[in-house]
């Protein structure tokens, strides 16, 4: 047998096991929820969750995350949340759109990724972080005019531009149980949120979506404004060498739909763009599905067990963000031969000094009852905790508490 046969042989063998072991947590997931469906058993927002935190940490967590930013610049194309928005002046100004941006982060991943529901099959999970996430959240909105239509439509993106931008570039879409079990967890945020009327299927959410975004998404000077400001925080986060900020916001704008684009009047992007973006998701996607055995250990914005933390000089717990970004809010300042490592890169010129995790991005951080604007951070502790312990049903456990 010759070394090319073995060759053959070898690598045939390696994508026939990639192929058996890349779709099996899919076919777990579609097994079980065809088991609850054959019992007549309702899917609660508990198994729904249960089910959907397999594709969004495991199989599609990249994507998945990018979905949930284009859903949140989305709502820059709707005038009337573009108008709010700008008035806050949270987006004009550079530090605070960053902060905006990771503390929507954390609290959205809090909200859909953290236990709903204070017990799990009778076991209590002790963790309190989507409650509090969502009551902070509501504290939020409560100090704005919004209406339930804006409500809502945000609501809608939240479900359907991840499902559309995985099944659009990623490699595999989300099945008809997962978008199923997606649509009955954000079903149950909207109900949480006091959001009404909000449809009974994913079909009539996203009928309504489109018929809002046909009414009301329309050029505006504000929606313009409002995209300018988010591309160019983007493109901040990219190197300045070899034009690659233009490159970024071009790519960007090509991951969006039309009606979108004009209604931010942001320019139409080159054909070959489309096409390099095309290529790079098709190769990419077809790596993943063909190449690479499934990720063993979850990826997001948050950690669901043993998040890392700390204990602040007035004894409250706080936690960390795990992944450095470009502006590192809420993420450890290095210790020891990192930061021996950091300060290298700032003398070559490989690291910003402007971003180096410390005070000014609070370092010791966060508490979900204080994100949000910076002249909020000290108010509506308690209120928040109060609603949060009514959705969870109990006092609020250590560390979550607020109490030294």
């Amino acid at each position: 047998m010759s070394l090319w046969t073995i060759f053959a042989l070898c690598l045939s063998s390696y994508l026939v096991y990639i192929r058996s072991q890349r779709y099996r947590r899919l076919q777990d997931l579609q097994t079980t929820f065809s088991r609850w469906k054959e019992s007549s058993t309702e899917i609660t927002p508990l198994m729904a969750q249960k089910l959907v935190l397999q594709p969004l940490l495991y199989d599609m967590p990249f994507l998945g995350r990018l979905g949930a930013q284009v859903a949140l610049f989305k709502t820059y194309g709707i005038s009337t949340i573009s108008q709010l928005l700008l008035k806050t002046g949270e987006l004009t100004v550079k530090s605070h759109m960053s902060k905006r941006v990771t503390d929507t982060a954390i609290l959205i991943s809090s909200v859909v990724a953290c236990p709903l529901y204070r017990s799990i099959d009778g076991e209590d999970t002790n963790d309190p972080r989507s409650a509090i996430a969502l009551a902070r959240v509501n504290w939020l909105h409560g100090r704005y005019r919004i209406s339930n239509d804006d409500m809502l439509y945000t609501l809608s993106l939240f479900v359907l531009e991840p499902m559309r931008l995985i099944a659009k570039f990623d490699w595999r879409p989300y099945s008809p149980e997962e978008q199923e079990c997606m649509y009955i967890i954000w079903q149950e945020i909207g109900r949480r949120m006091g959001i009404q009327d909000i449809p009974e299927t994913l079909e009539d959410l996203m009928a309504w979506s489109g018929k809002y975004e046909n009414q009301h998404m329309v050029p505006s000077e504000s929606s313009r404004r409002l995209a300018e400001l988010a591309i160019n925080h983007i493109s901040q986060r990219v190197p300045n060498i070899l034009g690659l900020p233009y490159v970024a916001k071009s790519l960007f704008i090509s991951l969006l739909d039309e009606r979108l684009r004009v209604a931010m009047m942001l320019p139409e992007q080159p054909r070959a763009v489309i096409i390099i973006v095309g290529l790079i998701t098709t190769l990419r996607a077809w790596i993943i599905r063909h190449c690479c055995l499934p990720r063993r250990n979850p990826s997001g914005y948050i950690v669901i067990d043993n998040p890392p933390s700390s204990v602040g000089p007035d004894g409250l717990t706080r936690w960390y963000t795990v992944v450095r970004q470009h502006n590192p809010w809420y993420f450890p300042a290095p210790t020891g031969w990192r930061k021996s490592v950091s300060k290298l890169k700032i003398m070559m010129g490989l690291e910003d000094p402007e971003h180096y995790p410390g005070p000014p991005f609070k370092c010791e951080g966060y508490r979900l009852e204080e994100l949000g604007p910076l002249r909020y951070e000290a108010d509506g502790h308690t209120e928040v905790l109060a609603a949060a312990e009514a959705m969870y049903g109990a006092k609020i456990p250590s560390p979550w508490a607020r109490q030294t």
